[in-house]
């Protein structure tokens, strides 16, 4: 049986960004255990401008557009791309250069932020647009956050605003309609803390 944990809206953390221009909406984050560094982190920001982003030296990052008209990206050594609401997430490194120019109006974005040194993560967009459902593998971590609509889990239903986080058996995720984002994260090296233990 999966070992599905409910993350309540009530967990997450706001913070304003240190410029002042905008906000992060901490969803979830995983701490190694002796220091205040932290494995994986997913995430709502409110990007209210075109501007920088911040960098994250040792990380890589992935992508996705939640609301409003989208925006180009601007990554260093790469052409920009341009997201949309529904389009699939977009993978770079942390450490680069990075801007975006908004596209028509403020945005939010949903963000995956992971140390590739000990784990490899990715997001899945689902939408009535595009991509309807995922299937995890035995071995990956899950969270599931439901931003329009609701969608199914393992059998359960997950509403609008709320989180899931699934270990230890491959499950399906279905969306029944709006939008939904589906992060997989997988161990590459031991010593990596997933869950609640070290592998």
């Amino acid at each position: 049986m999966p070992n599905i944990t409910p993350l309540p809206s009530t967990t997450f953390k706001t913070m304003p960004w240190a410029n002042g221009q905008g906000s992060t909406t901490e969803i979830f984050k995983q701490l190694f255990p002796t220091t205040d560094r932290f494995l994986w982190r997913v995430s709502l920001a409110d990007v209210p401008d075109s501007g920088r982003f911040s960098v994250f030296d040792g990380y890589e990052r992935v992508i996705a557009v939640a609301t409003g008209a989208g925006m180009s990206l601007s990554v260093a050594g790469v052409q920009p791309v341009t997201l949309r609401v529904g389009d699939d997430a977009f993978g770079f490194s942390g450490a680069a250069a990075t801007a975006c120019e908004l596209l028509d109006g403020a945005i939010r974005d949903f963000n995956l932020i992971f140390d590739p040194e000990f784990v490899r993560g990715d997001v899945v967009v689902l939408s009535d647009q595009g991509r309807g459902e995922f299937k995890s593998a035995a071995d990956q971590m899950v969270l599931v956050y439901v931003f329009e609509g609701s969608a199914e889990v393992a059998g359960d239903v997950v509403e609008a605003g709320e989180a899931v986080m699934i270990e230890d058996a491959a499950v399906k995720v279905e969306l029944h309609a709006g939008l939904a984002f589906v992060v997989s994260v997988v161990v590459v090296r031991t010593g990596a803390v997933l869950g609640s233990g070290v592998v």
